[in-house]
């Protein structure tokens, strides 16, 4: 994954994504909750769409040596 943000940028960017996967897993834990399958099915989906994210960063942010 190439980038043009800084080793900052892509960090707080990293830090920003860990954020919004804990809102995504409260919004699934209230899903799970009170809402239709498909609503779950949608925030699962998205959780998951998010942590593949943050794991794509976090490899271009520390790259293995």
């Amino acid at each position: 994954m190439r980038s043009d943000l800084t080793c900052a940028e892509r960090r707080q960017a990293v830090r920003r994504l860990v954020a919004v996967c804990h809102l995504m897993n409260q919004l699934v834990e209230q899903a799970e909750g009170e809402a239709s399958e498909a609503l779950i099915a949608q925030a699962h989906a998205t959780r998951r769409l998010l942590q593949d994210l943050v794991l794509d960063m976090v490899a271009a942010t520390y790259p293995k040596s």
